[in-house]
C-alpha cells in the first residue's frame, strides 16, 4: 500500500513538473570589436561592466558577461555576445550594455 502512494506522488509530481513551462531569458547581444585578442577584449569587457558607475546609485552590479564569438561560434576575433546588468532595490536587472560598448569601442551589431 505504501509503495503505491510513493508511486503515485511520484508520478503526480511529475506530471505536474512537465506540464510547468520553463522560462529562460537570454540577454547576450551581438558586439563587434577590434585591435584586441578575444581574451584582452572579454578582459576589458567585464572590468568596464564591473567598474561602471551608473547615474542611479541605488543601482548595485549584477553580472558581466562575454563570450568571443557570435551566436554560432565564428568571428571569434571580431565579435562577441555580451551582457551587462546591475540590479534595481527589488532586483530586477538593469542592462547598462551601450554604456559599457561605448567604454570599450565596441559597436553593437
Amino acid at each position: 500500500m505504501r509503495f503505491t502512494i510513493a508511486v503515485l506522488i511520484a508520478s503526480a509530481s511529475a506530471a505536474l513538473f512537465a506540464a510547468t513551462p520553463a522560462e529562460a531569458v537570454d540577454n547576450r547581444v551581438l558586439v563587434k570589436y577590434s585591435g584586441r585578442t578575444p581574451t584582452d577584449f572579454c578582459n576589458q569587457w567585464r572590468c568596464n561592466c564591473i567598474n561602471y558607475v551608473p547615474k542611479d546609485q541605488s543601482l548595485t552590479f549584477g553580472t558581466a558577461y562575454c563570450q568571443p564569438g557570435d551566436f554560432s561560434g565564428n568571428n571569434r576575433d571580431t565579435e562577441a555576445r555580451v551582457f551587462c546588468t546591475f540590479k534595481d532595490s527589488n532586483g530586477k536587472s538593469k542592462s547598462v550594455l551601450k554604456h559599457v560598448a561605448a567604454a570599450t569601442n565596441a559597436t553593437i551589431a
